[in-house]
């Protein structure tokens, strides 16, 4: 195994977030869009839009050291997203080295997906395929770290406050799994759902209402 020590694993994934960046690189500065400039200010200015959650505003805020270089942002964001990656290798692959195939992984999307340009963008909709995927394996993992599945759930609560629509993403798959648990047909692929965990799920879910 390539990356057996945790500080392997962890050069592992910083030098796919790294990979990650590679249109921000190319193009001189982390991707903005127009939305961009609502989020910057909400965050500055500790000011609620109208129209959107001030939580990607804050993040923007905290992880740019209070706007001193938003490259550390976008460096985060890829960070959690390869994160993310490499718990579905982990928990959902009998591979041996998630962290290395992780890598891999993320080198053919930077090739062959949009991820990049999502992933180096100053825009909340990098969070949605996180708070996806966080929960998905929150919910059907199978023997879970400790850390991991604390970090998952913190991922989950800060990406379900990310952006108004997550709620309603996360409370229909919430309600989807627990339909679909109760079923005959379904019940063997299902047997992992914890009720008790669905509802802790679902109370995060909602708390992102007050947000």
């Amino acid at each position: 195994m390539f990356s057996s020590k945790p500080y392997l694993r962890f050069t592992f994934l910083l030098v796919a977030s790294f990979v990650l960046l590679w249109v921000a690189f190319y193009n001189g500065f982390p991707i903005v869009y127009s939305d961009t400039s609502t989020y910057l200010s909400s965050g500055f200015e500790f000011e609620t839009p109208a129209d959107r959650h001030i939580t990607y505003g804050l993040f923007i805020y905290l992880t740019s050291i209070g706007g001193t270089t938003l490259w550390l942002t976008a460096l985060v964001q890829c960070l959690i997203i390869v994160y993310v990656i490499y718990l579905l290798f982990k928990y959902f692959t009998q591979l041996k080295d998630p962290a290395l195939y992780s890598l891999l992984a993320v080198i053919l999307l930077s090739v062959f997906s949009s991820l990049p340009w999502i992933g180096g963008m100053l825009l909340a909709d990098i969070f949605t395929p996180v708070t996806i995927f966080s929960l998905l394996i929150l919910v059907f993992g199978k023997d879970i770290q400790k850390l991991d599945k604390v970090l998952l759930y913190v991922l989950f609560f800060l990406s379900n406050a990310m952006h108004m629509s997550h709620l309603l993403i996360n409370l229909l798959l919430i309600i989807s799994i627990l339909f679909f648990s109760y079923l005959k047909h379904f019940k063997k692929t299902f047997e992992l759902v914890s009720k008790k965990q669905m509802l802790v799920l679902l109370f995060i879910t909602l708390s992102g209402i007050a947000i």
